[in-house]
């Protein structure tokens, strides 16, 4: 078949592939013209695609004779199975422990010397070929002749009733591929497993021996470290003589160009039929020293042949992408190692083992720590460049599938492999792509297309085993890596990737990633244009749900490939805008995002998912600032998202917050309804839902919002803390700690759950237990909060100074948070000397609350706070008119209760004080705070004060 005629038929057998079977016919039928041979021979590539097994995983010697076997060609390979306790020559066989080389494996007791040994036996099938049997002879002989402690020890070779044998060591410990289950081995041990690999090779190469076969399960390491090459059944004496060589290719290659070997860790020359040699070894041990120290083999196609097609011309991700710890001195030595050109790699194992040698210490620092590599060392990864084999790569792998291998060609083009290996229950986290050779406008796209990707999989998870983490969560959590996604939110997976600009061309590999063991499960690489976002999108977003096993609906496909827009431009800005925004912390971000977003309106100016995400960047431009002129641009640009679709779940997520946030709460669960209804699985919109529920004295149908929340997203951290804050809200303090709990055996390393936590066991009393969470709080991450509630439990205590410490951390933090100055100038206040001080932080509380009563005139939590302030500074007139306000908005909120008989107790109405003391107890207020307040110090002997603490204290 000439390679035109190939590449027309593998053109169309992946154009194919891509449709659902119910359209390939008519597409064939179209693309063929009446082409009928052309035809047929697509079809049966598909249809042999369909039922391919798992020849990527298995050696192809093996491969190609089940399937010669399967025709009638080849006897079948099984072997007549021995009874355990059957006499083998001075062997006593134990239990059958495998297959491997052709050969079924017994762990079997030599009666002579009084060892375990393990005995391979050859199919008897082969017993009756005499190429076979000579084959299997000079197999062992090869392998007897080799004493080295890296190598696994030929003892004989025998015969037991027609059945030949080699009796061999039997190693114990776990094979490579066994031990890598578990992720990225530690540097050390690399290099360690590496050197004693390339000393058992250098020790078969000068016998002239090449492995062929050397992968993971090909070698074990035992508990004490010692590394063995098991199986040199493939191996290949290597004769200079013509004749020799000719008796080889006679007995090797009884079909024309039939490869030895497993796929992922064949050498380019031995999956082109070219000759093999040494350095055909070495490229295997490259491959190995990669999986080893990354984790994940460098290529990961699960088609076969693309997986030949990728060894052949493409480079893999430089190891220290995937692993940080790898130095330049080893990635340089794996680098050169699979150098594609045999000419181009180590010429002898010693010459690798002299790369390992002398560079021990540096091959364990990990990049940034490691010196720079001499001009003299292999040459890095290159970027962005496909290698190709003398111009001509796919032909000389397409003559291989057609030609080299006829009989095995329906295993050669095997479909994606089974999704294994993922969790029933999948919770996801999406990071974002990391950029290489791009700009900040680069990262921001990345960072955006991250938010939408996972925005989209959320839309497709309803009614799936399926839960993503928002993008947002992981950026105010400062979440960056793969384990501290798992350790704060719970996750199971994790999807990872690299955006790689090359020109106007964007190579973006992506994988799904195991956080526990940093191992990669699934992973895919495309290239496309840079002004293409839509292409972008899509394809990640579909080769992601193939990784997680799910199959966009017909019903989702519409909604998941929209993007509001009809110009790249627009979509492109809009990415890059989502992007700035995750990192608002930083404010010339949010002018970043507020320009990006602009940007996209002056190329499409009816994009209304561009107007929600502005009216989100004026908001959080006002609550970065406290700055109000930017609440009207928020609900402006809100409204417009509205007038242009108000379909869109994202134009009523905008409004609901606008209106949540300024006081509007009826119109804001009307908006977040909507949401709901449209898109279930939003996390945002329950949150908000709940929210403004409470501020409407609705504390039932919040908690039961929150309920739903959970029933929706059942392993999601967030509802269950969401209730917690609840919970403590309407002094429920027991059933805010279990909340809390939850929270941190779902999430153990979210330090929100902890302080919360802190806050919770502080109400119920447990001030010890309370401050122990509150530290374990801060050493996960510190926070304002933490500090301000571990102040709150030390002040209790009456430690006033050292209180006042922990608030002064607090509002370094957070230097706009009213409520950390109120404590702070509490603690002042009851510290020797310290009401000067007080006074100006209750007046920096003050004002600061003032300024966000400006835009939510009708939050009772503010109102009740500055009546605190005012009244402790003396201002009684003032803290009444507020208070009053906000007992109007919340009579029955437990803390404003409490802050009323502050307030009442500072303006000499004591009677009134008692009565919302008792009404506060009542609610749940733990009275332990109130017997340890200094304001009631001087009322503490009172009877009408102790009548009132009275039923709480029994």
């Amino acid at each position: 078949m000439e390679i035109e005629r190939w590449a027309e038929i593998e053109h169309l057998y992946h154009a194919a592939l891509e449709l659902h079977d119910s359209e390939r016919a008519a597409f064939l039928a179209k693309a063929c013209l009446g082409d009928e041979p052309l035809r047929r021979e697509v079809e049966s590539l598909l249809a042999s695609d369909a039922q391919a097994g798992s020849f990527i995983e298995s050696p192809a010697i093996e491969v190609a004779a089940r399937s010669l076997a399967a025709e009638g060609l080849l006897p079948d390979l099984s072997t007549a199975a021995l009874k355990i306790g059957t006499a083998v020559s001075h062997y006593s066989l134990i239990t059958k422990i495998g297959r491997g080389g052709m050969g079924v494996v017994y762990r079997a007791r030599d009666t002579k010397l009084g060892r375990d040994a393990a005995l391979k036996f050859l199919p008897e099938e082969f017993v009756k070929d005499p190429q076979k049997l000579e084959r299997f002879r000079r197999e062992a002989w090869a392998a007897s002749a080799l004493s080295h402690p890296n190598i696994c020890t030929i003892y004989e070779i025998g015969e037991h009733e027609g059945h030949l044998f080699i009796a061999m060591e039997l190693v114990e410990g776990k094979t490579l591929a066994e031990k890598l289950k578990g992720g990225p081995l530690a540097i050390e041990e690399v290099v360690a497993n590496s050197r004693q690999i390339a000393e058992a090779l250098d020790e078969a190469h000068e016998h002239n021996i090449v492995h062929r076969d050397l992968k993971p399960a090909n070698v074990m390491v035992t508990p004490k470290g010692r590394v063995k090459i098991l199986d040199f059944g493939l191996a290949k004496l290597v004769r200079e003589t013509e004749t020799d060589a000719q008796t080889e290719e006679s007995l090797l290659l009884t079909h024309a160009g039939a490869v030895m070997g497993t796929v992922p860790y064949m050498a380019p020359e031995q999956l082109s039929g070219e000759p093999v040699d040494a350095r055909t070894d070495l490229y295997a041990l490259g491959e190995l020293m990669y999986e080893m120290a990354t984790g994940q083999r460098p290529f990961l196609e699960p088609q076969t042949s693309r997986l030949i097609s990728a060894i052949l011309t493409r480079l893999p991700r430089r190891p220290s992408e995937l692993n940080p710890q790898v130095s330049e001195e080893l990635e340089a030595i794996i680098v050169k190692a699979m150098e594609k050109d045999p000419a181009k790699r180590y010429q002898s194992a010693r010459e690798l083992m002299a790369g390992l040698g002398p560079q021990e210490s540096a091959l364990w620092l990990p990049l940034s720590a490691s010196k720079k590599i001499e001009a003299s060392a292999a040459p890095p990864l290159q970027k962005g460049k496909a290698v190709f084999i003398g111009g001509l790569a796919l032909a000389v792998l397409s003559l291989l599938v057609i030609f080299l291998v006829p009989a095995i060609r329906r295993h050669i083009l095997s479909p994606p492999s089974a999704i294994g290996g993922l969790p029933v229950q999948k919770e996801l986290a999406v990071f974002p792509f990391s950029v290489i050779g791009g700009d900040t406008g680069d990262s921001a796209f990345s960072r955006g297309l991250a938010e939408t990707l996972a925005a989209k999989l959320t839309q497709i998870s309803s009614g799936r085993s399926l839960r993503v983490v928002p993008v947002q969560d992981l950026s105010a959590r400062n979440v960056q890596t793969a384990r501290d996604a798992q350790k704060v939110f719970g996750v199971n997976l994790v999807l990872t990737g690299s955006l790689e600009r090359a020109g106007d061309r964007f190579r973006i590999s992506y994988a799904l990633v195991d956080p526990k063991s940093d191992r990669q499960i699934r992973a895919d690489t495309l290239t496309v244009s840079a002004f293409d976002p839509f292409g972008i999108e899509d394809q990640v977003v579909e080769g992601t749900a193939g990784m997680l096993g799910l199959i966009v609906r017909a019903a989702e496909r519409q909604q998941v490939e929209s993007h509001g827009t009809q110009m790249a431009g627009a979509f492109q800005d809009y990415l890059k805008g989502l992007g700035y925004l995750q990192n608002y912390e930083m404010t010339e971000n949010i002018d970043h995002a507020i320009d990006s977003f602009q940007s996209a309106l002056k190329v499409d100016s009816n994009y209304t998912l561009a107007y929600a995400a502005l009216g989100q960047a004026y908001w959080r431009k006002f609550d970065t600032t406290q700055d109000t002129g930017w609440v009207n641009k928020a609900q402006n640009s809100c409204s417009h998202a509205m007038t242009l679709n108000s379909e869109l779940p994202a134009t009523h997520l905008c409004l609901g917050i606008m209106e949540s946030g300024t006081g509007y709460y009826t119109k804001a669960t009307e908006e977040f309804h909507k949401v709901i209804k449209i898109e279930p699985t939003n996390a945002f919109a329950y949150e908000g839902l709940a929210n403004a529920q409470y501020n409407l004295k609705r504390t039932t149908e919040a908690e039961a919002t929150y309920q739903q929340a959970i029933a929706v997203r059942p392993h999601y951290w967030a509802p269950y803390n969401w209730l917690g804050v609840l919970y403590l809200r309407t002094g429920e303090m027991q059933k805010a700690a279990e909340m809390f709990k939850k929270v941190t055996q779902l999430a153990p390393g979210n330090h929100q759950a902890f302080y919360n936590l802190c806050g919770a066991d502080y109400f119920l009393g447990k001030w010890d237990e309370a401050e122990d969470m509150c530290k374990k709080s801060i050493a996960l991450r510190p926070s304002g909060i933490a500090y301000s509630n571990i102040g709150t439990v030390t002040f209790s205590k009456g430690h006033f100074e050292e209180s006042a410490g922990y608030f002064e951390e607090a509002v370094k933090l957070d230097p706009n948070d009213s409520e950390m100055w109120g404590n702070l100038a509490d603690a002042y206040r009851w510290s020797p000397g310290g009401r000067a001080r007080a006074i100006s932080a209750y007046s920096k509380a003050s004002a600061l609350a003032r300024e966000m009563l400006r835009v939510n005139p009708r939050s009772y939590k503010l109102l009740g706070d500055v009546a605190i302030y005012e009244a402790k500074s003396s201002n009684i007139k003032q803290a009444m008119d507020d208070l009053a306000q906000a007992l109007s908005l919340a009579p029955k909120d437990v803390q404003l209760m409490y802050n009323a008989s502050i307030v009442f107790h500072l303006a000499g109405q004591k009677a009134k004080a008692f009565d919302y003391l008792r009404r506060s107890l009542a609610g749940g207020y733990p009275v332990e705070s109130i017997l340890t307040d200094p304001e009631w110090a001087a009322l503490r002997s009172d009877p009408a004060f102790q009548q009132a603490i009275g039923p709480a204290k029994k």
